[in-house]
């Protein structure tokens, strides 16, 4: 009763308000009633974090009515919980604390929370993912091996140049350049040739970067971080100049130990001397084994993905457009009377008239492997207890679901559109149901509890 009160995004505020400092106390419409906003955050602060469309309002969090008092047989998981730690606290510390309240709970709650724990994790770990650091090094390792097999092909290069430049710097050193001032020489060369090749590069960078970003959809975490900005740029000047040393050193070394004698002899700039070959064939030792292992490690990425391709996750995605409907009402939960079946059925029949339409078909509770979850518990007449079997993940589908999404049907039916309200209450179960809930028996026909409602099984998927 005291929760309409509202935060502005900086962006929000200036965009809508016109930056208006005297925003604060004031009312603003907002899902048919009036908020008072209480607070402007900072220009520097969006959540998720570098999403393409950060939060731009917050408000507090209202527990519905009916979610207030625990189910004896149902949960739901759709809310993320952040906190901070206090300073000195370590996340095992956290975890263990967790795992405390989590026993608390299923002793006390046996029925609902058994074998039950609370995961913590850095919220970094949350917005990309724990497993992307390694992968993100795996990726970076194999950069690295490539510009490896470049260093040394620039190096091979340089060295098979050297031996065309030996009278040029036999001449410099008989004109008195000491060894040191040789070096200097073919190491600044060197380097204004990797300078040439980072500007290149960068240039090309950012071009692939404004590709990669355009491509990439909503859901990938931190995507508008994906840029060139100074820490970027200052890695690769620094790569420049340890490139350019690099591939530079040994040629500059080799060539500044010149033998005079041979180097102002005629035939000295057309032969290579045997250490000078030596170095080169071990350059080029280098760059196979470094090749082969780079196409080892991604002929094994390759393999991974043709297998991650080949997993059948039980529905088919292709020509598949999916979008969330949210029905708007006044202030408040949406009232117990509303019957918001035809209103669905109008949005069914509306989409279902579009050219090119093939099926269409609506869920409650997510899409299939969304990470959303609502599981309950299903009891079979002369089973087992409800408590010694896990819950079973519900959703709430309209008639042609399964059509919709291409999930094929292993016995007895889909849905109709004659399985509505007022009709004999049906369920389809899934083969995994099916195996636990009717070992070696036939699901079809059997009639089974869920949330207080009897349902007669019509179809096994």
């Amino acid at each position: 009763g005291q929760h309409r009160v509202v935060v502005l995004s900086d962006g929000l505020w200036r965009r809508r308000f016109g930056g208006d400092p005297e925003i604060l106390g004031r009312t603003i419409p907002l899902e048919g009633a009036n908020y008072e906003v209480i607070g402007v955050m900072p220009p520097g602060f969006t959540y998720p974090v570098s999403a393409i469309r950060p939060t731009e309002l917050w408000m507090p969090y209202v527990v519905p009515p009916d979610e207030r008092v625990r189910h004896p047989n149902q949960y739901s998981m759709y809310l993320q919980s952040i906190a901070r730690l206090k300073p000195g606290v370590s996340i095992a510390q956290a975890q263990a604390q967790m795992d405390q309240v989590a026993a608390a709970l299923e002793a006390a709650h046996p029925e609902w929370n058994k074998g039950r724990r609370i995961g913590v994790r850095p919220l970094r770990d949350h917005l990309v993912g724990a497993s992307i650091r390694s992968w993100m090094l795996m990726l970076l390792g194999a950069v690295g091996i490539v510009l490896l097999i470049a260093c040394a092909n620039v190096a091979n290069l340089l060295l098979a140049r050297s031996t065309a430049r030996e009278r040029e710097v036999g001449i410099r050193a008989a004109l008195g350049a000491s060894r040191g001032r040789l070096i200097r020489q073919l190491m600044v060369e060197s380097l204004v040739l990797s300078t040439i090749g980072t500007v290149l590069s960068i240039a090309v960078a950012w071009w692939g970067v404004q590709l990669l970003r355009t491509s990439m959809p909503d859901g990938v975490p931190r995507v508008t971080a994906i840029a060139l900005d100074l820490r970027v740029l200052g890695a690769a000047g620094l790569l420049a100049l340890v490139t350019g040393t690099l591939f530079g050193i040994v040629p500059a070394l080799q060539l500044s130990k010149t033998d005079l004698t041979n180097a102002l002899k005629d035939g000295a700039r057309t032969s290579a001397s045997r250490s000078k070959q030596h170095l080169r064939n071990a350059l080029v030792v280098a760059e196979v084994a470094l090749a082969v292992v780079l196409l080892v490690g991604a002929a094994l990425f390759i393999g991974s993905f043709v297998t991650l391709l080949r997993i059948d996750p039980g529905f088919d995605t292709e020509r598949v457009l999916t979008a969330q409907l949210s029905p708007r009402f006044a202030p408040g939960m949406i009232p117990p009377d509303v019957d918001l079946a035809p209103r669905f059925d109008e949005v069914i029949e509306r989409v279902a008239r579009i050219p090119g339409v093939e099926h269409v078909a609506l869920i409650s509770g997510g899409m299939p492997l969304g990470g959303s979850m609502s599981t309950t518990t299903m009891t079979v007449p002369g089973g087992k207890p409800a408590h010694d079997r896990e819950g079973v993940s519900i959703r709430r589908v309209s008639a042609d679901y399964h059509r919709t999404l291409g999930i094929p049907l292993r016995q007895g039916r889909y849905f109709e559109p004659t399985d509505r309200k007022g009709s004999q209450s049906v369920i389809i179960i899934n083969e995994a149901a099916a195996r636990t809930y009717f070992p070696n028996e036939d699901p079809l026909g059997r009639t089974v509890t869920i949330n207080n409602v009897e349902r007669t099984i019509v179809g096994v998927v």
